[in-house]
């Protein structure tokens, strides 16, 4: 997809919508972007975007097979997943009724090896918002990426709602969710399920400054090969 002229924008929010057939601009619902990843990019450089909607279906970080690419959070900018695609406001929105994934199976279908490292990312003083996502098939094996299959965080603070992080994979640490480096994440009403790591399955948190806030939420049916199947969190001294 070629990304739109940014001069043309005053909105405050861009839609996306997989299946969308229109002008693909994201100014609204009929001329909806289908690329998350151009969205975000817009949304990274337009003084005037707030909010990215996002309708129901499946979104990949890259058609291309690299591995490295990732969902990476917008500084000051609310991502909202759930959309049918034909709401005016977000009030109209109902998330449960239209899941939105965002997965990192990225090449054969099914095959993990080939699966991005981290399906979503937070680096770096960003403080992102995601709401009303699925998360799934990460999977960070490599000897560089081998944390947070699923979210990896990195001195930065994003919120997660009504977040879904599930049947992710990580060779390390934080299969589900892997926190570092000053971090304050908040998850609230997030479900982690069904993730695996050697240390960690659901979430790690290493002794490197990261103090993550979570609000019911449910962290379920995780594994780890050595050590702390749910969460495996390391004391600051």
């Amino acid at each position: 997809n070629t990304t739109p002229d940014q001069c043309e924008y005053t909105e405050t929010h861009l839609c996306v919508d997989v299946n969308a057939t229109g002008s693909n601009t994201g100014k609204d619902w009929t001329n909806a972007l289908t690329d998350l990843q151009i969205a975000l990019c817009l949304a990274d450089n337009l003084e005037t975007v707030q909010e990215v909607w996002v309708a129901e279906g499946t979104y990949y970080p890259t058609d291309d097979g690299d591995r490295e690419k990732t969902f990476s959070l917008v500084d000051g900018v609310k991502i909202y997943g759930g959309f049918a695609g034909t709401e005016s406001t977000l009030a109209d929105r109902n998330w449960p009724a239209h899941p939105t994934i965002l997965s990192g199976d990225i090449g054969v279908a099914g095959d993990l090896t080939d699966n991005s490292y981290h399906v979503v990312t937070s680096n770096y003083n960003v403080e992102g918002y995601l709401d009303g996502f699925t998360i799934t098939d990460g999977y960070a094996i490599h000897e560089k990426f081998f944390y947070g299959g699923g979210i990896y965080v990195s001195r930065s603070s994003p919120t997660l709602v009504n977040c879904k992080i599930m049947g992710n994979y990580a060779q390390g640490s934080g299969g589900g969710l892997f926190f570092e480096y000053t971090s304050y994440p908040t998850l609230l009403n997030c479900e982690i399920v069904g993730n695996t790591a050697d240390e960690g399955g659901g979430i790690h948190i290493p002794n490197r400054g990261a103090h993550p806030t979570l609000i019911n939420c449910t962290i379920s049916g995780n594994s780890a090969t050595t050590t702390g199947g749910g969460i495996y969190g390391i004391k600051d001294p």
